[in-house]
């Protein structure tokens, strides 16, 4: 009898660790775009919506929230069973624990074809078009963003820039403007200086191709 139940506490143990939350924070860390940094993305790779846990470190613990099958997570660190990282689907997005075993790493390159990077992008309501430019190896980006806040406020941001790729980074300046982007396979990975537009209009974020071509226009 004895032996049972220390055979049932050690499963019980086990299985409560297995379990186990995490209790530290995965604080948001932004997009980087430092070239010698490599970038770091998976996708959830479950069947239903993958719970994500947030504010780990506050005092009642971690809260879950659900992100869609197929979403993208930028991988900020890895923890054996969890991994910390910045997840985006159609509801929204966050930094949060995943179970490790939910995510699939991507695999891309870093050294794309200059017509890997033409299209329209988007990122949430926002656009991005890049084309050809008229100078050989130039890449033509133009964009337009919008926040929208309470009682119709709105404020808007552009920009327009010509820039050559290094293999998979794009570093675009249009006046005080400055943006980078890192080319991930189907994916876009933005970062700017938050003097792109109005209060509150960022082009920082994940984006994902809309459409294909050469000389895409972006719309408002």
């Amino acid at each position: 009898m004895k032996r049972c139940i220390l055979i049932l506490l050690l499963s019980i143990s086990v299985s409560a660790s297995a379990q186990a939350k995490p209790t530290e924070a995965c604080p948001f860390i932004g997009f980087e775009s430092d070239s010698q940094k490599e970038t770091n993305l998976a996708e959830v790779n479950t069947k239903t919506p993958a719970l994500m846990w947030t504010a780990c470190d506050s005092p009642t613990g971690c809260f879950s929230l659900k992100l869609d099958p197929g979403s993208p997570v930028l991988i900020y660190r890895n923890n054996g069973e969890w991994t910390c990282g910045y997840g985006v689907d159609r509801h929204g997005a966050a930094p949060a624990w995943f179970r490790t075993k939910d995510l699939r790493p991507l695999k891309f390159t870093t050294a794309p074809p200059i017509e890997a990077w033409y299209g329209v992008w988007k990122g949430g309501g926002d656009r991005v078009a890049i084309s050809a430019s008229k100078n050989a190896g130039e890449l033509r980006l133009v964009g337009n963003a919008i926040w929208q806040g309470a009682n119709g406020n709105e404020h808007f941001g552009n920009v327009t820039g010509n820039a050559v790729p290094i293999g998979n980074r794009l570093h675009i300046v249009d006046g005080g403007c400055v943006i980078d982007l890192t080319l991930a396979g189907k994916y876009m990975l933005a970062d700017d200086n938050q003097g792109c537009g109005g209060m509150n209009v960022r082009f920082s974020g994940f984006w994902k191709r809309a459409s294909i071509g050469r000389a895409a226009t972006a719309k408002p």
